[in-house]
């Protein structure tokens, strides 16, 4: 843990950092991901006849909506782990850092729920223990990580070739999830702030 001012002079100096804070209510849903209704992707078709006209013609019905459609929404953990991931991939392995102020503020065990495990590290950085992840965030991951190796800076060849191989790349992320050795987790607390639940000791930048 460590004092908000410090946590602001490292989310200035890196590449690519990002803030979230916890409070009272806040979930693992808001802090990993979860299943959101989206009825964008989807619309919904009905057509058929529903009788006959005194012309004794059919008389077609044809309705179109939209569909609600759940599909994975991901919160700025797992956003940010799939970006750090895919920077390894293509060799760049530049720095992301998740700063989590507050973190005393919200129940952290509920929070990060299996994503607890991730938190301890071997020798070279990465999680020691991985875990499954369901199929649904694969759909999610495996869309979203070819997106985001488009938008790298590069050779074109070499970006479409990275985008063939990146099936393969998260397919076996997805069945052993784990941190990547280039992100980190920083938390501050308030000392002074009577509301306190679970504390977490995260690892630092070397």
């Amino acid at each position: 843990l460590m004092r908000s001012s410090a946590a602001s002079d490292v989310y200035k100096r890196q590449v690519q950092s990002q803030r979230v804070t916890f409070y009272d209510d806040y979930s693992y849903d808001r802090f990993v991901g979860a299943y959101m209704p989206d009825m964008s992707r989807g619309v919904n078709k009905i057509s058929g006849t529903i009788g006959q006209n005194s012309a004794g013609s059919d008389i077609e019905l044809t309705s179109e909506g939209d569909r609600i459609v759940y599909r994975f929404t991901p919160g700025p953990f797992m956003t940010m782990a799939v970006d750090a991931w895919i920077d390894k991939w293509l060799g760049r392995e530049k720095r992301f850092v998740l700063v989590i102020e507050e973190i005393n503020r919200a129940n952290a065990a509920s929070v990060f729920g299996d994503i607890f495990q991730l938190l301890d590290r071997d020798e070279d950085g990465e999680s020691e223990y991985g875990i499954k992840l369901s199929p649904a965030i694969l759909g999610w991951m495996q869309e979203y990580a070819r997106t985001r190796v488009k938008m790298y800076p590069g050779d074109e060849e070499d970006l479409a070739d990275a985008c063939d191989k990146i099936g393969d790349y998260v397919e076996r992320l997805c069945s052993d999830f784990r941190i990547p050795s280039n992100m980190y987790l920083w938390a501050t607390m308030n000392s002074a702030d009577p509301v306190s639940y679970t504390h977490l000791t995260l690892p630092t930048i070397a």
